[in-house]
């Protein structure tokens, strides 16, 4: 008989539980704010270039600054940086991309764009993360350097890759 009544209060108790609210601590996971700009007319301000687009259509926050990165037909300035833009397919589409950074304070701090003359690149996405790691996405199709010394990556596509 002491069992059924222990048994009874149980499910009381568990029925009233299942009525009253319990909080729930729960850590939600942290929270990325993005931002869309349209950067083209600032750039062609900043960059010196009125022959044409210079785009910034992707745009992250680091702990440096912001990246901005895009595709362009033409040669750069970023704050005395120069990039020249080389791909013989420049005629036909802003075939040239660029990746740069410019701190909070709108100093351009390093901007680099990968040789291209022998093809093309499209830059597709970018991220970054809260250590300031930069990750690039993108097409290419011919030959495209990374870099100018001897152990940069160079690519070789004979399609959009």
């Amino acid at each position: 008989m002491r069992t059924r009544g222990v048994l009874s209060i149980a499910i009381i108790v568990i029925l009233l539980a299942s009525m009253i609210p319990i909080q729930n601590n729960v850590e939600l996971a942290e929270e990325k704010i993005i931002f869309f700009a349209d950067s083209e007319p600032e750039l062609l301000i900043s960059t010196g270039s009125s022959s044409g687009h210079v785009n910034g259509t992707k745009i992250e926050s680091t702990p440096m600054g912001l990246v901005v990165a895009g595709d362009t037909r033409n040669s750069l300035n970023l704050g005395g940086i120069q990039l020249q833009a080389n791909s013989a397919y420049n005629q036909y589409v802003d075939a040239d991309s660029y990746v740069a950074l410019v701190d909070e304070q709108g100093v351009w701090q390093w901007a680099v764009m990968p040789m291209a003359s022998q093809g093309l690149t499209f830059i597709e996405a970018l991220t970054t993360s809260n250590n300031g790691e930069i990750y690039i996405a993108g097409t290419i199709l011919g030959q495209v350097d990374f870099g100018s010394n001897p152990n940069s990556p160079s690519l070789l596509s004979q399609n959009l890759d």
